[in-house]
């Protein structure tokens, strides 16, 4: 249980990583002042939001609906349940997917459009990596966030596969 351990405290890292990011202002680290219209999400943290008059009751369960995962892999943590966990482990196996066309698009570079985007929302805010031509790398929350997500997925599965009785394994070992 020891990787179950480590990726229970890496969800809750990731838990509150990701309430602190979206509530509160943190200068530079999650300055995102521009905002897509097409999208349910705001780039300004929620308590700026609220001072503004502009928080919706919509970003409050999307921001706090991420603990969502955490809160049940705990409980099936407690009462042992694998298929559970698996079910959490594949949910932050999906964000992290999500997640992934950051690092595609740092990679293969950004459209006329994408640029703009990333020029008003994302480059104001915390860089790490560094930008060429049209490559603009994930911002120093988001490379935070997905830094987590890995662990997350990485110890849950690690801690799962371990899980395993011994005889499911050494079939495994024997077929692959």
């Amino acid at each position: 249980m020891k990787w179950l351990r480590v990726s229970l405290i890496a969800q809750a890292i990731l838990a509150l990583y990701f309430q602190t990011v979206q509530w509160f202002p943190l200068g530079r680290w999650n300055y995102q002042p521009a905002s897509s219209s097409s999208s349910p999400f705001s780039n300004l943290p929620l308590i700026v939001l609220c001072f503004e008059g502009r928080l919706t009751v919509q970003l409050v369960v999307l921001v706090v609906g991420a603990v969502i995962p955490f809160l049940i892999f705990w409980f099936a943590y407690l009462r042992h349940l694998r298929w559970l966990m698996w079910l959490q482990a594949a949910s932050y196996s999906i964000w992290i997917a999500i997640e992934m066309s950051w690092w595609v698009l740092y990679a293969v570079g950004r459209s006329d459009s994408q640029v703009d985007t990333y020029e008003k929302v994302f480059a104001p805010s915390t860089q790490l990596l560094p930008s060429f031509g049209r490559h603009f790398p994930p911002d120093g929350a988001h490379i935070v966030l997905h830094v987590l997500l890995v662990m997350v997925v990485l110890s849950s599965v690690m801690g799962l596969l371990k899980t395993l009785p011994q005889s499911n394994l050494s079939v495994h070992r024997l077929e692959g």
